[in-house]
């Protein structure tokens, strides 16, 4: 099971950056864009550090399967947040470069 979920954890991390990031080139004009950029990284990262350590004391008391469950859901729930969001933002008026 851990493997499993692991292995779909990577395809979803994958899947999840190459939406954000379509989302992101649609939505913000390119002169904003390493900006915009960063300040996803960072409220990314920021977030990560509570979900490593949420993750890391679950991982101690259930063990490893649990903490990559959890992040499954966590990143599957991202995918399709963000799959729905890119549909969202194709549909609608493209911005001219």
């Amino acid at each position: 099971m851990m493997y499993i979920c692991t292995f779909i954890l990577g395809l979803s991390n994958s899947a999840l950056r190459v939406i954000i990031n379509t989302i992101l080139m649609a939505k913000i004009e390119p002169a904003f864009m390493g900006r915009a950029t960063a300040l996803w990284n960072g409220i990314a990262q920021f977030m990560e550090v509570f979900a490593a350590i949420l993750i890391g004391m679950l991982n101690d008391r259930f063990g490893a399967s649990l903490g990559f469950l959890i992040m499954f859901f966590i990143m599957f729930f991202g995918m399709i947040w963000s799959a729905t969001g890119l549909k969202v933002s194709t549909s609608g008026k493209k911005r001219g470069i």
